[in-house]
């Protein structure tokens, strides 16, 4: 179903572990956590900006994984799979609220047909930062992947309701030194088109092949997070 094409590692970075008087000296992971965030978690947006004009194509898009767009794998979904997914909005939505449903499905089918191909197949919920292997997404892998889906459901007519809208970023640089849960993180986002009404599209929370959460932005940036023991909903669920 799809070729591959891997693009070089970044770079690695060395830690220095020298004290200096008035300043708290932090364990090593920690420190990772932070130069993780910032170099990492930062924006998906920025990945995105960097596409402009590079619209996906059936025959060949790229899917990032492997934490931050580490690694590109060029893939492509042939007729028969795509047809799998443009059953999903049959009938036509009648609501942007139903469209909202059936998008995520097919982000949700999508990923099942990219996984394989890609090495993803076994993306499990919320990967680690710096301890991600190539099969694993972190929230900027998620959101680039999400938003080249989207983008590609938008070619072929399937966004009737909705428009793809920027993708958005929370969270506080420093929460991993103070054990707060209100980590930097990315998300797609939509917008209904006859309310403006933005939603955000979020894949990281659950693994590869489970829908997305979809819920508004404004929920979203509230810190918003699965229940405990949710693993998301299959594709027909």
């Amino acid at each position: 179903m799809a070729f591959v094409i891997f693009a070089g590692h970044g770079d690695r970075m060395a830690l220095g572990n020298r004290r200096k008087p008035g300043f708290r000296v932090f364990g090593r992971s920690a420190v990772v956590s932070i130069i993780a965030f910032l170099v990492g978690c930062a924006s998906a947006q920025d990945y995105l900006d960097r596409q402009t004009g590079q619209l996906p194509r059936l025959s060949a898009f790229p899917v990032c994984h492997g934490y931050g767009c580490r690694w590109r794998t060029m893939v492509n979904m042939d007729p028969s799979a795509w047809e799998e997914v443009r059953a999903l909005f049959r009938p036509a939505p009648r609501s942007a609220a139903e469209e909202r449903i059936r998008l995520g499905r097919a982000i949700a089918l999508m990923e099942l047909k990219v996984g394989a191909a890609a090495g993803t197949a076994t993306d499990e919920a919320e990967a680690e930062t710096f301890s991600s292997g190539p099969d694993q997404l972190d929230c900027i892998d998620e959101t680039v992947n999400t938003t080249t889906y989207l983008r590609l459901l938008e070619q072929d007519g399937l966004l009737r309701w909705h428009r793809i809208g920027r993708a958005e970023r929370r969270g506080w640089l420093l929460a991993p030194l103070f054990r707060s849960s209100d980590f930097i993180t990315n998300t797609a986002v939509i917008v209904e088109k006859d309310t403006g009404e933005r939603y955000a599209i979020d894949s990281y929370f659950y693994a590869n092949g489970r829908q997305p959460a979809i819920l508004p932005l404004a929920v979203w940036r509230q810190n918003w997070r699965p229940q405990p023991g949710d693993r998301g909903r299959t594709v027909f669920e």
